[in-house]
């Protein structure tokens, strides 16, 4: 009776796999999942991603455009805001080169506006949908948010 070496039961392996081709598709990677299912949440959380980004940076856009049209006086906030920061974070600096960086990012005053403002907005949206998150995981495992069911359990 012939017994099958280690190498011969790996995934990898040729005698394993088999020569059909769907079962080399769908082949244990290494994490031990299907190489094919791995790819597909991999592309699906990439595309997640990019359409976060895009959405928010449309979204300020467009919030930058009504600002502009109706609300002047917060964009000119929002200037003023910014333009502190950059000169209370370029004061840190030694002489020469916060000078510069200075001079440089108020060259680029506008882009560095709306930067800004996109990523800021990224930050609290991710806040917002984390906090949605945990709530509604909380509901569906019958737990209030932020704490956890050994502390229902006791009471």
């Amino acid at each position: 009776m012939e017994t099958q070496s280690d190498s011969d039961s790996h995934p990898r392996s040729v005698q394993a796999r088999g020569n059909n081709q769907s079962q080399n598709e769908l082949s244990l990677g290494t994490s031990g999942e299907p190489a094919l299912k791995r790819s597909w949440s991999r592309t699906k959380e990439k595309l997640r991603t990019h359409v976060f980004r895009a959405w928010t940076a449309c979204a300020v856009l467009v919030a930058y455009g009504y600002g502009w049209l109706y609300r002047p006086e917060a964009l000119t906030w929002w200037k003023r805001t910014t333009s502190t920061m950059i000169e209370a974070g370029c004061d840190l600096l030694p002489y020469p080169w916060g000078d510069r960086i200075e001079a440089t990012l108020g060259n680029f005053g506008l882009w560095v506006q709306i930067t800004l403002a996109i990523v800021v907005f990224r930050i609290l949206a991710w806040f917002l949908m984390s906090a949605l998150r945990a709530i509604w995981a909380a509901r569906r495992s019958g737990t209030e948010p932020g704490t956890s069911s050994v502390e229902q359990r006791r009471y």
